[in-house]
């Protein structure tokens, strides 16, 4: 009786694993000028900036996170910043209690996610406090024939 228990169990948590890992992919930001891989990590999921429109600055360096707060990070390249994390899965479609960071103004955000129910688009609300007072955004699954 216990082993079915058990087994059921798995079984329930293996289709739901496999249901909030929709969000997995590469995603096209709304402005199109950075597309974002989404993976997972210890069961939550994290976004890391893999291309971007206009990679290299004036003099032909790679751009980097001029603006984050950490004096330290600033030289990082903007290409392979994580910009999405700690998103975890808390029903169809919907991710919550992650961070979004924003390289154009170094600032982090609270983030919560929901992916379209044909897994085309993503909606993402950065906020500070509360919901109600943050910004939305709406990134676009990129296909095979993309960047």
């Amino acid at each position: 009786m216990l082993r079915g228990l058990a087994l059921l169990f798995t079984m329930l948590a293996a289709v739901h694993g496999t249901d909030a890992d929709r969000i997995l992919g590469t995603w096209t930001s709304a402005d199109g000028k950075a597309c974002i891989r989404v993976s997972a990590a210890h069961g939550t999921y994290l976004g890391t900036i893999c291309w971007l429109g206009s990679p290299n600055d004036d003099q032909g360096k790679p751009r980097v996170d001029g603006l984050n707060p950490d004096t330290a990070l600033r030289s990082q390249p903007i290409v392979g910043l994580c910009i999405l994390k700690d998103l975890v899965p808390s029903g169809t479609g919907y991710y919550d209690e992650g961070w979004i960071y924003d390289p154009e103004s170094g600032k982090s955000y609270h983030c919560h996610a929901t992916l379209s129910g044909d897994s085309a688009s993503l909606a993402l609300r950065g906020y500070v406090g509360v919901s109600l007072f943050g910004r939305s955004e709406t990134w676009t699954r990129l296909t095979a024939s993309g960047k």
